[in-house]
């Protein structure tokens, strides 16, 4: 890794990557961590950038965004268990600066793991983030079914794909997200499971109130407020596990026990595990 900080100069919706490293960083040097991520101070100590523009957050994002991560680690794991090695590829979709296969290189480092993003997270990425015997790297946009041919060409027909897709898919429109189930349901059929983070409308219709998107240029573009709603987004989809992530909150911060008594709150941002149906 590289001695001298590297300069970011993302676009507002890549910035976004870096609130939470941030909150790992934090994370990880409080007394009582939830994740314990100790790369991720490596990593932020290796950036260039004003971090206090972001330093403003209150403490609902602050350990909405650390247990939102945790079920995704729990799940990724999980599900990976379930499997033998050589019959599953763990991937990491919109990973940023983030440091997944690091946290569970305790469970997983038999595994083969991926990380994808844009080209200029990717080559970020390379520069500050420490590599990890079998995973790889895999420059694409999700918008693209660029991403699905690679996949394709590291995986057997049985192979069963795991796509941990966190803190992305509130940045894509609705159409972009059936596009991209459709894509992976054509080419993997049932063998997907997607892990991941939903908005609910009313978050997406008030997030100008969003701490940390205050200072920055990204925005919401798609909320769901139940499960049959997801569900329509593809004729195939199943929701196999929904969390709130205020409910996950609770042992961590008293107002989320609170908010968590009002049900219009109480599902603002969820975390889904979900799979395809067998025609």
């Amino acid at each position: 890794m590289m001695a001298d900080k590297r300069k970011i100069n993302f676009d507002a919706v890549e910035e976004t990557l870096l609130i939470p490293l941030l909150m790992r960083w934090k994370d990880a040097e409080s007394p009582h961590p939830i994740l314990g991520d100790r790369v991720a101070i490596d990593v932020a100590n290796q950036i260039d950038f004003n971090w206090d523009k972001y330093g403003g957050w209150n403490k609902m994002s602050y350990y909405g965004c650390l247990v939102r991560a945790g079920y995704c680690d729990s799940e990724a794991v999980r599900i990976a268990l379930e499997h033998s090695p050589e019959s599953i590829l763990l991937v990491n979709a919109g990973c940023g600066l983030d440091t997944r296969w690091h946290r569970t290189l305790s469970s997983l480092s038999n595994y083969p793991r991926v990380d994808l993003d844009l080209k200029e997270v990717m080559n970020i990425r390379k520069e500050v983030v420490p590599p990890l015997n079998g995973v790889t790297s895999v420059t694409s946009d999700l918008t693209s079914p660029d991403f699905i041919e690679q996949l394709k060409g590291m995986t057997a027909p049985t192979t069963h794909i795991v796509l941990v897709i966190e803190g992305v898919l509130m940045y894509f429109t609705d159409a972009e997200i059936r596009e991209l189930l459709e894509r992976l349901y054509a080419a993997f059929g049932e063998r997907v499971t997607l892990v991941g983070d939903l908005l609910n409308n009313t978050i997406v219709k008030h997030q100008q109130k969003h701490d940390t998107l205050r200072h920055s240029q990204a925005v919401f573009r798609s909320g769901y407020d139940s499960i049959a709603e997801v569900e329509a987004l593809h004729p195939q989809l199943k929701v196999l596990c929904r969390r709130s992530v205020l409910d996950m909150m609770k042992p961590h911060i008293f107002i989320a026990r609170l908010l968590a008594l009002i049900p219009s709150m109480r599902w603002n941002t969820t975390v889904y595990t979900l799979g395809f149906r067998s025609l």
